[in-house]
Formats: C-alpha cells, sequence, structure tokens
C-alpha cells in the first residue's frame, strides 16, 4: 500500500459513492483514462445533495478497454444497468474502469 504522496480526487453521484462503500461497486467507469497510477489514493467525493468527502480507496489497476469488453469483464462490479452503461458511454469507443481497494 502506497503511504503518502500524490492522491486524487474522484466525484461521484450519491448512489455511486454508497454502492463502493457497502461494497458492491468495485469498479468506476469513466469516460476517459484516469492519469493515475496502480496504488494511488482516491479521496471519494459524494457529489449533490451530499456535497461530502465520504471515504477513500486506492486504485488497484486501471484498465483501457472497448465498452463491450468491459461491460463484458466488469459488468458486476459497476452498480449500474447496461443500459446505463450503454447511455454514458455513449459517443465514445473506450471505457476506462478503475479496480478499487482498500476502501474506508
Amino acid at each position: 500500500m502506497k503511504v503518502g504522496g500524490r492522491a486524487v480526487v474522484l466525484s461521484l453521484r450519491p448512489r455511486f459513492a454508497e454502492a463502493i462503500l457497502n461494497g458492491s461497486k468495485t469498479a468506476e467507469l469513466r469516460r476517459q483514462r484516469v492519469g493515475a497510477p496502480a496504488g494511488t489514493r482516491l479521496i471519494l467525493y459524494s457529489s449533490s445533495p451530499v456535497m461530502a468527502i465520504v471515504g477513500t480507496a486506492f486504485i488497484a489497476q486501471v484498465d483501457m478497454l472497448t465498452p463491450a469488453r468491459a461491460w463484458q469483464r466488469y459488468s458486476g462490479q459497476l452498480a449500474l444497468s447496461e443500459l446505463e452503461f450503454d447511455r454514458y458511454l455513449e459517443g465514445t469507443s473506450n471505457a476506462c474502469i478503475i479496480s478499487l481497494r482498500n476502501v474506508q
């Protein structure tokens, strides 16, 4: 585990922040590559209406995949439906998956 060093704030809808904290979501989906390596500390920020830092985690790994491959590999870890996944990634050919570990 990395101690000290760089940290990245990850802004999340309250629904997804809660899912990460309760363990039902172990990977985060983004449209663009996250420029942080494995071991980077994440500050979990829950957006409106919560608007607060709710926890921390570490990046286990970052994968850049096609949307189809990302859904195939990570659908059970994202806490969203296939329709939500498709709508979020509409218009892009990439899916960035951030696998999380040591969530607190």
